[in-house]
């Protein structure tokens, strides 16, 4: 359906994920979801999608080997920067007026990297995502700071000490993310390594990658009596997403086993 086929070209369904992780976070740090936290939450989701929509500009050599139905023409790229500033300025403006500066400007952060790690630098080729480990770190720092930093900062100063009590609450929502995005990546390694965009897929192949995979998602069962407490619905509802969005992928037993287990664990806590 068409619908269907532009939620998945423009990833809405990631976008949905990054305000759950958001939500996520502020349930656990703060108790009640406000208005404006999960306003918040939404201008963090809107730059997530301005940078998704930058980085398709730049993404034509992998895009037309990994998925040569969605890569963008050349009339389409005028219409995708002009939404994608429009993303970013919006949001901007509304936080400028309305948080405190350690969160407009965690934003204003946040979009840099992304311009660094979709468009090359003046005068060479090189893009943070053109390495797997500057890629890894960028898109770590990201996830972390937007679902486990900013929501903390929205009442509070960074404390570091409340900060780790509230990572080992929320953390869950950053490596769903993350083994999502290691999802995609293996789906697309030919199209990336001819581009040079060196993913951990590109350099280490689908196992190796698969296996990470796992290790992460394995540790995520852990988390509720590392924390000492229980899932939220929200962070039941994004490894739900994550479950849903890996049936595609036939890579070895134990990977849905795992994905298995964990949408059986899901559906408990939201019966």
């Amino acid at each position: 359906m068409a619908w269907a086929n532009f939620a998945f070209k423009y990833r809405l369904h990631l976008i949905a994920l990054y305000f759950l992780a958001f939500l996520n976070s502020v349930s656990v740090m703060h108790g009640a979801i406000k208005p404006g936290f999960a306003a918040a939450g939404l201008c963090f989701s809107c730059l997530a999608a301005a940078v998704y929509l930058f980085n398709m500009i730049w993404d034509d050599v992998e895009d037309r080997i990994n998925s040569p139905g969605e890569c963008l023409e050349e009339r389409q790229k005028p219409a995708v920067r002009v939404g994608s500033l429009g993303l970013f300025l919006i949001p901007f403006i509304y936080l400028w007026a309305k948080a405190p500066l350690r969160v407009w400007g965690s934003y204003l952060g946040i979009g840099l990297l992304g311009i660094l790690y979709s468009r090359p630098w003046d005068g060479t080729d090189f893009r943070l995502k053109n390495s797997a480990w500057t890629k890894t770190a960028t898109m770590t720092a990201c996830v972390f700071w937007t679902v486990v930093v900013v929501p903390l900062m929205l009442k509070h100063p960074l404390n570091l000490e409340l900060l780790w009590r509230c990572w080992l609450r929320a953390y869950p929502s950053a490596l769903v993310i993350a083994a999502t995005g290691l999802l995609w990546d293996i789906r697309d390694a030919r199209g990336d390594a001819a581009a040079g965009v060196n993913t951990l897929p590109a350099l280490w192949g689908a196992p190796a990658t698969v296996a990470l995979i796992c290790a992460m998602m394995s540790f995520n069962l852990l988390w509720p009596a590392m924390a000492a407490g229980t899932p939220t619905k929200a962070n039941s509802l994004i490894t739900l997403i994550f479950a849903a969005g890996s049936i595609e992928f036939k890579q070895g037993l134990y990977f849905h086993a795992l994905i298995l287990a964990q949408t059986a664990a899901v559906l408990a806590c939201l019966a």
